[in-house]
């Protein structure tokens, strides 16, 4: 998969995690962004147009878990969509990694 790295300052996202694992995530994933892509019009303050993010966090390299959150990037936290969650993404440089076709194939 094609990456890139990139220096971003502090994001703010809404989206919809799971726990997962790297033995897991290859089926988490995908039907957490079906999900995601449904339920997207409700993320009010968006920005970005269809430019979403995969985020990964609380990383166990010990058990190979991770939690992974399908997003979008927001101005602010305000009115925040039932189901969602929020993460604040610090700024650093980064890894991204692009994905270009159909969610199935990611």
């Amino acid at each position: 998969m094609e990456y890139k790295e990139i220096k971003k300052s502090s994001m703010k996202f809404i989206g919809i995690g799971k726990d997962t694992s790297v033995q897991k995530c290859r089926k988490d994933c995908p039907v957490l962004w079906k999900n995601f892509m449904i339920n997207y019009k409700k993320i009010k303050n968006y920005i970005g147009g269809m430019k979403n993010y995969g985020i990964c966090i609380n990383a166990n390299e010990k058990e190979c878990t991770f939690r992974y959150i399908a997003s979008a990037q927001v101005s602010n936290f305000d009115d925040i969509p039932k189901n969602m969650e929020i993460i604040e993404v610090p700024a650093s440089n980064y890894l991204a990694f692009i994905h270009k076709g159909k969610l199935s194939k990611i």
